[in-house]
């Protein structure tokens, strides 16, 4: 398992976590700001994003199914779960895994 974070007084403000075995994600919002925490992914020609609306304090879970051995490059954001839209500059580096 990876994890993509985004640090806030010296923790952790938003944490995203790929696990190859089922193609997990989990998205956990530890800010609160009034944004989602939301998790961009991309996978070959495929992408998306994954967003935790429920609000702080909380951790969400999502299962995707994609191809065996394909690399998969996600990072954790802020966004508007309204909107759909990720907020610039907000952003984790990009993390890499295989699939």
């Amino acid at each position: 398992m990876k994890c993509a974070s985004t640090q806030k007084n010296g923790g952790i403000a938003l944490r995203a976590c790929f696990s190859p075995a089922g193609d997990w994600f989990s998205v956990a919002d530890e800010s609160l700001d009034g944004s989602s925490a939301v998790v961009d992914w991309e996978v070959g020609n495929r992408l998306g994003s994954i967003f935790n609306a429920d609000g702080f304090s909380t951790e969400r879970y999502k299962n995707k199914n994609f191809p065996e051995e394909s690399t998969i490059r996600f990072r954790v954001c802020k966004g508007h779960w309204d909107t759909k839209l990720i907020t610039a500059g907000t952003c984790s580096g990009w993390l890499s895994n295989l699939t």
